[in-house]
């Protein structure tokens, strides 16, 4: 019913908005497999003078071609990316209208549509676009889309939603490890704690297990793996100097467990947590080494205590904005 749902609202989007008769100007651009058309029209004059921060001119030169080219897809794409990029939502939403119009088959103008809305905070229209064009992805090889509905999903309070789309990301591709742990987190917060914790552990075990992990990354710097007792030398520095800084703990911590190092991390982690008792970092790492030595009860308390504290600072900071 979702996915018909998905379509419906598409149908009606296209319906309503106004259709011309001319087509893009590029041969070939108004194919579904042209994901280089947004490219291509960044390429025009003004997209080129707002990538150089000039934007009064990027305004007057999109306006110009907008004259002069109304019924192209790529001046309307151009001139849409640059209004709403020079805080003109209003008319920078209408050009992006008319470009799904005149391109209504190319599901990358429709994607850069609804990247747009979300941009601009019309969160609503933006996930219905989103699902429009994940109920058209048949194979479910399309990451993005599925990506971009996921995290607005998250932003709006249906974490269950957002683990279905992040499941297919995964399906995709079961090394994309961000996607992994982003989906134990929308379990967790969809009342699934429990399956959301294993999930996240699992996507850091693997993830250690293929390589070097971001986050240690760039701790190592370029030199890799050989710089870990170097490392963990300065950061034992760092906290002897500074023993009130949770963050040289939680690198620390953080190192240990990749070193598989788990009671000298839990001493580590448990210190960063007395100084920064509400970090979802410092609670979700300190999750992650206590479910790896079988303290199972602690670590859903700590898993589930990080995830709700982000939510609620995700939910502080959109009011903000």
């Amino acid at each position: 019913m979702e996915a018909l749902a998905a379509v419906v609202c598409m149908a009606l989007f296209l319906w309503s908005v106004q259709r011309y008769d001319t087509m893009p100007s590029e041969k070939g651009m108004d194919d579904t497999n042209s994901p280089e058309i947004i490219e291509k029209a960044m390429e025009l004059k003004p997209g080129k003078l707002a990538a150089e921060g000039k934007m009064d001119d990027a305004v007057k030169e999109a306006s110009t071609l907008i004259d002069k080219k109304k019924y192209d897809t790529l001046a309307n794409v151009c001139a849409g990316n640059v209004f709403i990029a020079a805080n003109l939502r209003a008319d920078g939403l209408k050009y992006l209208k008319n470009s799904v119009a005149l391109s209504h088959r190319n599901r990358y103008v429709i994607e850069n549509y609804a990247e747009k809305l979300a941009e601009v905070g019309q969160t609503e229209e933006a996930i219905a676009q989103f699902e429009a064009l994940v109920s058209s992805d048949k194979d479910k090889n399309w990451v993005k889309p599925h990506l971009e509905l996921a995290m607005l999903y998250m932003q709006t309070e249906k974490p269950g939603d957002a683990a279905d789309q992040l499941k297919s990301v995964v399906a995709a591709n079961e090394h994309n490890f961000v996607a992994r742990k982003m989906r134990g987190i929308a379990l967790a917060r969809s009342n699934q704690l429990k399956q959301g914790l294993d999930e996240y552990v699992r996507a850091i075990s693997d993830e250690s297990r293929t390589g070097v992990p971001d986050a240690i990354k760039s701790l190592l710097g370029s030199k890799g793996t050989s710089a870990i007792d170097k490392v963990t030398y300065e950061l034992q520095q760092q906290i002897n100097n500074h023993p009130d800084e949770y963050v040289p703990k939680l690198r620390l911590g953080q190192l240990y467990e990749y070193q598989n190092q788990l009671n000298d991390a839990k001493a580590e982690l448990l210190d960063a947590r007395r100084l920064q008792p509400n970090n979802p970092e410092v609670l979700r790492t300190l999750a992650v080494v206590q479910k790896e030595l079988g303290e199972d009860n602690q670590a859903m308390s700590n898993f589930k205590l990080s995830v709700n504290i982000e939510a609620k600072q995700e939910k502080e900071k959109s009011k903000d904005n």
